[in-house]
């Protein structure tokens, strides 16, 4: 009989999900990181060189990113297993 990390491990091969590339690996967790409400605000996060770029729907989401930054930063590099982003890149939509 498994035990339940063997069982986790094969569902992981399985699926492949060993190869998503860290930065990848990341992004999949911004609204866990961001928070719902703030993501709520923001486009899908795109990627420049080693930098996330976040484009958002208003200038108070704008602050909160920009003071978060270090904080939101640090997460999704640890959800990357690695040093992926270096820096966070907050553009406000027009209109």
């Amino acid at each position: 009989m498994k035990n339940i990390r063997g069982l986790v491990e094969e569902l992981f091969k399985s699926f492949d999900l060993e190869s998503i590339p860290p930065r990848k690996k990341a992004i999949s967790h911004w609204k866990e990181i961001a928070g719902a409400k703030l993501a709520g605000y923001c486009d899908e996060p795109t990627i420049d060189g080693r930098a996330l770029v976040i484009r958002v729907h208003s200038p108070a989401a704008a602050m909160e990113l920009k003071y978060r930054s270090s904080e939101i930063l640090t997460a999704l590099n640890v959800k990357a297993g690695a040093e992926v982003f270096s820096s966070l890149k907050v553009l406000i939509r027009p209109g």
